[in-house]
């Protein structure tokens, strides 16, 4: 952090400071997750589309453990305006340090925001978007939302769907490895539990007890 400032590194000073808004939101941490955020989009005017929205991104992610749907839906909107801006090339740099964010990355951030605030629903429809626009070489990615999709469809009450979509996102897991995704899988036999007569709910079970 301090080599970014001396080197007057706007992006990687943003960078920086949104990874341990990152880290609070991860912890919980309302208020450390706002300020950092709030303090990665200082000088927004010298940073690229995609630096903006990862910032913009964290501060929804606040506002959600805030409880604030309001100002994390004003958030989120403006991440996506940012990852749609993102068409010109900003260097090397920044496609090292921000080029995953795309709108279909934010568009999963939304998808989680609205599970984290309660409207699976809202989750369901919105993961589908995401994952329909979703590059396809993002195989990791896409596993780990096909599994949040799936925890979204249990929690509406649609044990079939979320366990077809948890078959998918397994079968890309068993391909390629992702302890997030199988983290999420994983969620689903206690969410699944009313539903223990249901044959897909056993299937499922025994697909996640053959994952490594």
């Amino acid at each position: 952090m301090g080599w970014a400032e001396a080197a007057d590194n706007d992006l990687m000073v943003s960078y920086v400071l949104m990874r341990k808004s990152n880290q609070a939101s991860s912890q919980g941490d309302a208020n450390r997750t706002l300020g950092l955020a709030r303090a990665a989009l200082r000088g927004q005017d010298r940073l690229s589309p995609r630096a903006r929205a990862l910032a913009l991104r964290q501060q929804a992610r606040g506002h959600v453990l805030s409880g604030d749907a309001t100002e994390c839906a004003r958030a989120l909107d403006a991440a996506r305006e940012q990852a749609a801006a993102a068409l010109e090339d900003q260097g090397e740099e920044d496609r090292i340090l921000t080029g995953y964010c795309t709108p279909a990355f934010i568009e999963m951030e939304v998808a989680d925001c609205a599970m984290l605030l309660g409207q699976p629903d809202r989750a369901v429809v919105t993961f589908q978007h995401g994952l329909a626009i979703l590059p396809a070489q993002y195989q990791r990615d896409r596993a780990v939302n096909l599994a949040r999709l799936a925890v979204a469809h249990a929690a509406s009450q649609e044990p079939e769907r979320a366990c077809a979509v948890a078959q998918e996102a397994a079968a890309i897991v068993n391909g390629t490895w992702s302890a997030r995704a199988v983290a999420e899988l994983r969620r689903l036999p206690t969410l699944l539990s009313s539903w223990p007569d249901l044959a897909a709910v056993a299937e499922l079970e025994a697909t996640l007890a053959a994952l490594p």
